[in-house]
Order: C-alpha cells, then structure tokens, then sequence
C-alpha cells in the first residue's frame, strides 16, 4: 500500500502532522510498507533519511535514449539523479518488504 508522500520542501506543519497519522494508520492496516515517499523532485532537493525503506513515486517520460520524469525539468534525467542520490543504497523488490522492514537502509524499487 502506498503511504502519502512524507517528505519534500512543500510540507507544512498540518500538512506532516495529518501525513504522520494517515500514514501510521495506512501502516497498522497493511503490515508492510515503505516507510518514506517522495518524487524525484523531492530526492533532488531534499535530505534524505538515513535508514527505513524510501519509495520514490516516479512519472517516467522518455528523453532520448533516457527518462526523465513528469515532475523534473525538461531534459533532466531520472536516471542521473538517482545514481547520483542512491550511489550505494540497495535497491530491493516490494517482495522484500515485511512488516520488520529492511536492513542498512535499502530502497524499494518495483520490479
């Protein structure tokens, strides 16, 4: 199940507070789930967490031999910014998430 996005630039008070406790209770009936979301935009700009599992909710277009994403500039690549930011975190399949979630702070990346 997928959480709201709880981490960015543009989050109010209200706007966490509401997303911590939607977020709590989507993960009580589910069992299993990411324990952070954010878009590319979001990786771009943001500090990153440094353990739990970090779901990155993209919207791939095609640039050339590449992708970019709906939410980044035109022509920025999606796949630079994610070697760039995720440089040496595992990345796993929803499969390996359980409700004791994963070690060393690995990335949930669908298959």
């Amino acid at each position: 199940m997928r959480l709201a996005r709880n981490l960015g630039e543009n989050l109010n008070l209200p706007k966490r507070v509401f997303k911590r406790l939607l977020n709590a209770r989507l993960q009580q009936l589910a069992g299993a789930t990411a324990d952070y979301v954010c878009t590319p935009v979001d990786l771009r700009n943001a500090a990153m967490p440094t353990n739990g599992v970090l779901e990155i909710v993209a919207h791939p277009n095609q640039i050339g031999a590449d992708f970019g994403d709906a939410y980044l500039n035109p022509e920025e690549s999606l796949t630079r910014l994610l070697e760039q930011r995720m440089r040496g975190v595992p990345r796993v399949s929803y499969g390996a998430v359980t409700s004791v979630g994963l070690p060393g702070g690995a990335v949930v990346v669908k298959p």
